[in-house]
């Protein structure tokens, strides 16, 4: 972020992200893009970890009609290779947990899962999706705002 302050230091007048470049998958890890380190898994900015180069890309928080049993999280393989994901978990704000089931993803494969009922629900007053390995670490959090989840049956992207 590349922040500006008020002539007396003391206040933010503006602020704005940087583009820092591309991440490079060559060797399907995903690392910095400015010094080439691995992410931590116990990292809140939201990357992917070093083992786990999968990603929550969409989700449709507030579908048309009823909400629960029709909720949508959408996840993306950005691996050159195929994952398994086996007991992982999608959690909403207040660690409710979805565990996914036995799971082959190919490179690149981009696949959604329907949040079943009286489980991990999706607060249309905002809130965050956090995805976690069989270990219960972190690999990728997302998080949106109420404003973006007002509007019943649009897709948010991340």
């Amino acid at each position: 972020m590349k922040l500006f302050y008020l002539p007396n230091g003391q206040h933010i007048r503006t602020f704005y992200p940087i583009f820092m470049g591309a991440a490079d998958l060559s060797d399907g890890v995903v690392r910095d893009p400015i010094n080439g380190n691995l992410p931590n898994s116990d990292d809140t900015n939201g990357l992917v970890t070093d083992m786990y180069p999968v990603r929550i890309i969409s989700a449709i928080i507030n579908p048309q009609g009823k909400d629960v049993g029709y909720e949508v999280v959408t996840l993306v393989n950005v691996a050159p290779t195929e994952m398994v994901i086996t007991n992982w978990s999608l959690r909403d704000k207040n660690d409710r947990a979805y565990v996914i089931g036995d799971k082959i993803s190919k490179a690149g494969e981009i696949f959604s899962i329907r949040l079943p009922r009286d489980n991990v629900q999706l607060s249309n007053k905002g809130g965050e999706i956090r995805l976690h390995d069989d270990q219960q670490k972190l690999v990728h959090r997302v998080s949106y705002s109420k404003t973006q989840a007002r509007r019943q049956g649009v897709t948010v992207l991340f």
